[in-house]
């Protein structure tokens, strides 16, 4: 038998817990890569905290720092890694109760529809069908199974 030593939601959030790690990780799986692009998309996130953010990211091993030469100029990349890429679902997860539980905050309406929920951060995190099905909510599944 296997004896648990610490929780593994604890260990995990040790790890991308951090204010800005999951909206980096976010950022990356919606295909951003550039340092500008990171700060751009997230107001209020300074270049300092970016910087410790993609280092603490970087040393738990979910992201990797590339450096590219371009037409002789250099430019820093970071990419997820495989371990970053599996964290697709939970930000998936993440983003569907969010909108589901605070539709106001999240689209500026008191409710949303499920399906649209799905397309939006379905596609945007590039989910495929089967991994969708996992996060149906139990109105969507009674539909489904009258057809």
């Amino acid at each position: 038998m296997v004896e648990v030593k610490r929780c593994p939601i604890a260990v995990t959030l040790s790890k991308i817990g951090k204010k800005w790690s999951m909206t980096i990780i976010r950022d990356m799986l919606f295909g951003m890569h550039q340092f500008s692009d990171f700060l751009r998309t997230n107001p209020g996130l300074s270049s300092k905290v970016l910087s410790e953010r993609l280092k603490d990211l970087e040393e738990a091993g979910f992201i990797i720092r590339k450096e590219m030469d371009t037409d002789g100029k250099s430019k820093i990349e970071y990419h997820l890694t495989e371990r970053g890429v599996k964290l697709k679902r939970v930000l998936y997860a993440l983003s569907m109760f969010g909108a589901e539980e605070y539709p106001e905050e999240v689209f500026g309406v008191d409710e949303v529809d499920y399906q649209a929920c799905v397309s939006i951060f379905g596609n945007g995190f590039k989910l495929e069908e089967a991994e969708l099905e996992m996060y149906k909510s139990p109105e969507i599944e009674e539909v489904y199974s009258a057809v």
